[in-house]
């Protein structure tokens, strides 16, 4: 294999490769019969020293907003950090690439959160920006000696963009079946990759339930779908967090929450306004 490093060229003789090189994997790219990350988000994130003003505790709470037509596609977050022992957030926004507008977007969204009161800000620490896989787990991730994993599999969940849970699931899947693959040399002990990622809380179904939550999030284009959306979720904010975080399990997931007789008139409502997002986006 011939790596580059910047102005030369090192060739590096190996047994096997794992690519764990992102949502853009450069491995991928290298081998024409692996597939590849095709859909994704663009993310932005600044980290400040400073202080997360709320009455919860600040330290142990992310904050997650949904804002609307600013950004299409995702939203924003504002999660702890601390270093050194000062205190600080790390605040971002994520939307669909066709329609991000650079840190411009995101500096707008800082001016938002400190007005509203949710931040104080002391001191930039650093900035980010990357490409957020959520097109779902890629088809061909194996190909002679090369696996990939990961974002570069595209384990991310499609809706809610967290990548952890997958890169670690699929790292110690990766491990345990390259293992196998020095002792045996035969490299149908991969076939079983995605089902063994169930094993980690039924992580593969999970990752299924967030695809479909995502082609159905696409189809929102306006403020009002967006608000339609929460009201419904308003409702049952109470058990938001248990449903959402246990989705991988067998019934649990976002869609509980909305498929309800007492939601009859708001699912009408949020029908109708799909529908009209997407007549708009065809004109």
């Amino acid at each position: 294999m011939i790596i580059n490093t910047g102005a030369r060229k090192k060739t590096v003789h190996t047994r096997f490769i794992i690519g764990a090189d992102g949502s853009l994997s450069s491995i991928a790219k290298f081998d024409k019969k692996l597939s590849r990350n095709t859909k994704f988000l663009v993310g932005y994130e600044k980290v400040f020293l400073g202080r997360i003003r709320s009455e919860r505790v600040p330290l142990q709470t992310m904050y997650h907003f949904w804002l609307g037509e600013f950004s299409l596609g995702y939203g924003g977050w504002i999660s702890p950090y601390k270093t050194n022992g000062e205190t600080g957030f790390r605040i971002g926004y994520a939307t669909q690439p066709k329609l991000s507008q650079s840190i411009q977007r995101l500096n707008k969204f800082i001016d938002m959160a400190q007005k509203s009161g949710y931040i104080q800000v002391k001191e930039l620490v650093s900035q980010y920006s990357g490409h957020i896989p959520i097109g779902g787990l890629i088809k061909r991730y194996y190909h002679d000696d090369i696996l990939l994993i990961g974002d570069a599999m595209g384990a991310c969940g499609s809706l809610a963009g967290d990548g952890i849970k997958g890169a670690v699931a699929t790292g110690i899947t990766a491990a345990k079946l390259v293992n196998k693959y020095f002792q045996t040399g035969a490299g149908r002990v991969f076939n079983r990759f995605y089902k063994e990622l169930n094993k980690f809380d039924n992580l593969r179904t999970y990752l299924l339930k967030q695809r479909l939550y995502r082609v159905v999030w696409d189809m929102m284009k306006s403020n009002r779908t967006y608000e339609c959306l929460f009201s419904m979720l308003e409702k049952q904010k109470s058990h938001f967090v248990k449903e959402f975080s246990g989705a991988k399990s067998k019934g649990k997931g976002m869609h509980k929450l909305i498929l309800r007789f007492d939601n009859t008139l708001y699912i009408c409502r949020f029908v109708l306004y799909l529908a009209i997002d997407m007549f708009k986006r065809k004109q």
